[in-house]
C-alpha cells in the first residue's frame, strides 16, 4: 500500500517537472490597448473633411461656453461670432461627400474644454483668447494647405478633395480674420487696456481756423 502511494507521489511529481518550465518560458499574455490603438489610427486615418468638421464643431462648443462665461465683453462678443461662423462652416463641410454628419472632439479639444470649464472671469478670457489664437492659427495653415488644391487637381482626382478644396478656399478668409481679431482682444488682455471698438484717432476738423493765443 505504501510503495503504491510512493509511486503515485513520484508519478505527479514527474509531470509537474515536465510541464511546469515550459509553461513558465512561454510567453505571458501581453495586455492589450485597443481602444487607445483605435483611437489613434482614427486620428491618423481622418480625411481632411473629418478633420475639418472635428475643428469647427470644437469652436462652436468653445464659443457657446464661453459666450456664458466670458467676463470681458469683447471677448463675449469674439464668442458669438465663433458661434455663427462656425456653424455656417460646418454647414458647408457637411454637404460635402464624405463628411461625417456628427465628431467627438479629438483628446486636445477635450483636455482644452475640461480646462476652460474650470476658469472663470479675467483667466477664463485670457485662456480662451489664447486657445483662440492658437488654434486658428493651426486652422489657417491647414486650410490654405488643402485650399491650394483646388488649383492643382487633375481630372484623375475623386471629386469629394475638389469640392473641399473649393469649400477650404472660401474658409481661408473668415479663419484670417478670426485670428486678426483674436490676437487683438488678447493683446488688450494682456496689456490690461480696457477693450474698446474705436480702432483709430478721428482727425481734428481742418475746416475750422485755429485759436491763435496771441490775439485777445
Amino acid at each position: 500500500m505504501t510503495d503504491r502511494i510512493l509511486s503515485a507521489a513520484l508519478l505527479v511529481a514527474l509531470v509537474f517537472a515536465l510541464v511546469l518550465p515550459g509553461y513558465s518560458q512561454s510567453d505571458p499574455p501581453q495586455a492589450t490597448h485597443e481602444p487607445a490603438q483605435k483611437s489613434a489610427n482614427a486620428a491618423a486615418n481622418a480625411s481632411p473633411v473629418a478633420k475639418a468638421v472635428e475643428m469647427n464643431a470644437a469652436e462652436v462648443e468653445a464659443g457657446k461656453m464661453a459666450s456664458m462665461k466670458a467676463e470681458n465683453a469683447r471677448v463675449k462678443e469674439f464668442a458669438e461670432m465663433m458661434v455663427k461662423d462656425h456653424t455656417a462652416a460646418l454647414t458647408q463641410l457637411r454637404a460635402l461627400p464624405g463628411a461625417p454628419s456628427d465628431m467627438k472632439p479629438n483628446a486636445k479639444h477635450q483636455q482644452t474644454a475640461d480646462r476652460l470649464s474650470k476658469l472663470s472671469g479675467a483667466a477664463f478670457d485670457r485662456e480662451y483668447m489664447r486657445m483662440m489664437v492658437s488654434d486658428h492659427q493651426e486652422a489657417l495653415k491647414f486650410l490654405e494647405q488643402h485650399g491650394g488644391a483646388a488649383h492643382t487637381t487633375t481630372p484623375a482626382s475623386k471629386a469629394g478633395a475638389t469640392d473641399f478644396a473649393n469649400v477650404a478656399q472660401e474658409l481661408v478668409p473668415v479663419v484670417r480674420q478670426h485670428l486678426q481679431s483674436a490676437q487683438e482682444i488678447q493683446k488688450e488682455l494682456q496689456s490690461g487696456s480696457k477693450p474698446t471698438k474705436q480702432t483709430s484717432t478721428p482727425h481734428p476738423d481742418r475746416s475750422k481756423p485755429t485759436p491763435n493765443p496771441d490775439q485777445k
